[in-house]
């Protein structure tokens, strides 16, 4: 390290540095020397107080020529040079002759203004006294050797002044300031130090530094701090607390003494400080951490690239997401696709603008691919200029308030739906009660009429055979009009009774074809029967003959005069098809998913056109699922005529000893994957022996969990779920089902098997996403052809 004060003081030649007031503020060994007095003596005292006038030389010559000289640097800035002064110097109170070169060169401050002269001279007494000519040259080689030692000694000083690391040279056992450069002053806030020893320069730096000033003075060991605090006053009363790097090193003399410290180092204050707020601001991002770590909300910070940078855990898990690495380039793909260009286009301008955006959109999960509603709130971060440096988002996952809000709506639409429905059964069995009057009358009248006026002789002979027709006519209607009521009884005791054996289906249809055929052209329709092959069903032959009767008759009924009903008979692989259609009257939309409901009719009243209880569709809906069969309507709207489909599997069996279907499976059961939900272990036990007797595929499930996870893994054919379970009903089962892709399961065909077997319970059910509603107790028939009817086609 290149030490100036050192350099400064080993010269031989004088030098003193004065400021503007002429005071003294820096000197060297020599000039100490040949001027006979103490550092003491001269720092901080002015040039001329310190040599007085000669007073054998009144007008103090000399001493004008210098004062001039050193006042002619501080204004032009410029060096003076005065190649030779005479000048008596009192020293013990004698005057003595000394005779000097001298050289002033301005030292200036930041801002280019002339803060010190400092003086080197060359003492030319000896050369008088020894009668050396001086001549030009001489004059000349002296003052070359001067500039020379002296810019060195300038260009030493500016460095040392101008150094970015504070500096000062501290005299003697008490310390006393001799030099020190700006950034000393600065570290001080400028106060003025020169002359004046450490303790009464700086007194509150405290005594600490004090005795380490005098160990490193008395043992001559340097000493270094690294960070050390220290207590600067101010000038306003207090005291600021500030950090140094520094090293105080002892000066040594030729004799091994110790003269003085060098005081150097470097102000770390703003290091410190920043270390001190990154680790408080690394402690409060700690603790945000654990806070962000155990909130439930997802949160979540983009680049103004829209990349993200930060989601916490519970924002991964909620997207599906395992870390931030495998987050998308854009968190706008986080969305659902159909909301993405909103986000972009809509919701991010309006946040930067605005400061602020919130609203309900949809997450997408990667895994499930669940729409997740949240209520999305997202805002910019900006940094300490004030500009946007990223977007921040806080996410709340609505699903459980939307589920309660969905079960709250759901049950009171259940609610005012049952009231309905309770309102409307009231109603239909007010009116089915009055056409069950009107039906039963009608007939009746007729064959009460004609008996009495046969019995009175009041028909003529010819008119005899007609009125006979007339009354079996009504006989017969009257009877099936009491069959069907019969039929219903036993539809709803579950005691219809089935005679399952091999049965033509051709034959069935030539035999309703029949029945129904004189009705036709009596009326003027026309039949336009067809069936292809002699196929086979398993089934009760008078059941099926009523199957198809019923729907001939309907499409008779309902078909004006020149009309035409076409019944068409196919095999369809494993189903044989009956399709009966008309150009009838047809059917309104509003009333199709109506036409098998029991006691409805699209009439109804006094202004009905056509006869009938409206029990027909509802049997043969009946009869066709105890076959394992499904039934349709279809019509484009009034005027528009209606086709009636009957699918009937082909079937093997035989009748038990009471007439209840003995049941064999469907060939379309062969196979099936079945998933079997409920936390009852005999009932999974009993539904799943009877579906594997069926060679049916059986998977079981104890929960809603396990049967949602089982749904994604085993991919079921058909889903049979109870309702009432713990923890998650089957109701909420269900509906996570159906929110899941189609390629995951979310098309599963699914039947409710629960003891909930009220009409508002089948509605709920068929609501949240079951095509069908089996209550318990169930036959192994019904359970059986309900599953086998929704087999994939």
């Amino acid at each position: 390290m290149l030490d100036l004060a050192a350099a400064f003081e080993a010269s031989p030649n004088p030098y003193m540095v004065l400021d503007r007031e002429l005071r003294y503020v820096a000197v060297n060994k020599a000039y100490l020397e040949v001027t006979g007095r103490t550092r003491e003596q001269l720092i901080g005292h002015r040039l001329l107080q310190m040599f007085p006038h000669d007073p054998a030389d009144p007008n103090n010559e000399p001493a004008t020529q210098l004062v001039r000289s050193i006042e002619r640097v501080f204004a032009t800035g410029e060096p003076g040079v005065l190649p030779f002064i005479h000048y008596r110097i009192a020293i013990d109170g004698e005057y003595r002759d000394h005779y000097w070169s001298a050289t002033h060169t301005p030292l200036f401050d930041t801002d280019g203004t002339v803060e010190f002269v400092l003086q080197h001279t060359v003492n030319v007494t000896k050369l008088r006294e020894k009668r050396i000519t001086t001549s030009p040259q001489v004059a000349a080689g002296v003052l070359d050797r001067a500039e020379r030692v002296d810019r060195m000694l300038r260009e030493l000083l500016s460095v040392f002044d101008q150094a970015p690391g504070f500096f000062a040279f501290l005299r003697g056992p008490d310390h006393v300031f001799e030099l020190a450069n700006r950034a000393y002053y600065r570290l001080v806030n400028g106060r003025e130090v020169i002359g004046k020893s450490v303790r009464e320069a700086l007194p509150e730096v405290g005594t600490e530094y004090f005795d380490l000033l005098d160990r490193v003075y008395a043992t001559g060991e340097p000493f270094i701090g690294n960070a050390m605090p220290v207590v600067i006053a101010l000038d306003d009363g207090g005291v600021e607390h500030r950090y140094v790097d520094f090293i105080y090193q002892p000066l040594i003399a030729g004799d091994g003494s110790t003269v003085g410290l060098i005081v150097s180092g470097h102000e770390v204050t703003a290091r410190i400080r920043a270390e001190q707020a990154r680790t408080a601001i690394e402690a409060r991002a700690h603790q945000l951490s654990r806070v962000l770590d155990e909130t439930r909300d997802f949160v979540g910070i983009a680049n103004m690239g829209s990349r993200p940078t930060y989601v916490n855990p519970a924002g991964l898990r909620l997207i599906g997401i395992p870390d931030l690495a495998s987050m998308p380039a854009d968190f706008v793909d986080c969305f659902v696709p159909a909301q993405r260009a909103f986000v972009r286009d809509v919701v991010v301008p309006t946040a930067m603008r605005e400061g602020y955006w919130e609203g309900e959109l949809l997450f997408r999960n990667a895994q499930t691919c669940e729409e997740i509603p949240v209520l999305y709130a997202i805002f910019p971060l900006r940094d300490g200029r004030g500009e946007t440096a990223a977007l921040a988002t806080i996410s709340r996952d609505l699903r459980t308030q939307k589920e309660t809000e969905r079960e709250r709506i759901e049950l009171l639409e259940a609610e005012q739906a049952a009231r309905s429905q309770a309102e409307r059964s009231s109603h239909l069995m007010d009116q089915f009660l009055a056409t069950v009057s009107h039906e039963l009358r009608t007939p009746l009248t007729a064959i009460l009429g004609w008996m009495q006026m046969l019995r009175s002789g009041m028909v003529a002979p010819e008119k005899r055979e007609r009125a006979l027709e007339v009354v079996e006519r009504n006989a017969h209607v009257q009877a099936q009009l009491v069959e069907d009521l019969l039929d219903v009884s036993r539809i709803i005791t579950g005691k219809l009774p089935m005679d399952m054996e091999p049965t033509d289906i051709a034959g069935v249809i030539g035999a309703a074809v029949e029945t129904v055929r004189p009705v036709a052209e009596n009326k003027g329709v026309r039949l336009d029967i067809f069936v292809e092959g002699n196929a086979t069903v398993q089934g009760d032959s008078s059941r099926l003959q009523q199957v198809v009767w019923n729907l001939l008759s309907n499409a008779v009924k309902f078909t004006p005069k020149d009309g035409l009903v076409a019944l068409r008979a196919e095999s369809r692989g494993d189903f044989v098809e009956i399709s009966i259609s008309d150009t009838g009257i047809g059917i309104a939309k509003e009333f199709l998913p109506h036409v098998f409901d029991r006691f409805r009719q699209a009439e109804e009243g006094s202004t009905r056109r056509l006869g009938g209880l409206g029990l027909g569709l509802s049997i043969v809906q009946h009869v066709v699922t105890m076959h394992g069969g499904s039934v349709s309507a279809t019509s484009e709207g009034p005027g528009s005529g209606a086709t009636f489909t009957v699918r009937l599997p082909t079937m093997r069996g035989h009748v038990s000893a009471n007439h209840r279907v003995a049941y064999t499976p469907p060939a379309k059961l062969s196979g099936m994957r079945v998933l079997v939900v409920d936390d009852e272990e005999d009932t999974r036990s009993y539904v799943r022996s009877l579906l594997e007797q069926c060679q049916a595929t059986v998977t079981t499930a104890d929960s809603a969990a396990a049967a949602y996870d089982a749904i994604q893994r085993e991919r079921p054919d058909v889903m049979i779920s109870d309702l009432g379970m713990p923890g998650e009903d089957g109701y909420n089962l269900i509906r996570r089902v159906r929110a899941l892709p189609d390629e995951h399961g979310g098309r599963t065909p699914a039947v409710a098997l629960t003891a909930y077997a009220r009409k508002e319970d089948r509605t709920r059910a068929m609501l949240a996403g079951f095509q069908n509603h089996v209550p318990k107790p169930v036959e192994p028939a019904e359970l059986l052809a309900v599953v086998a009817s929704l087999a994939p086609r």
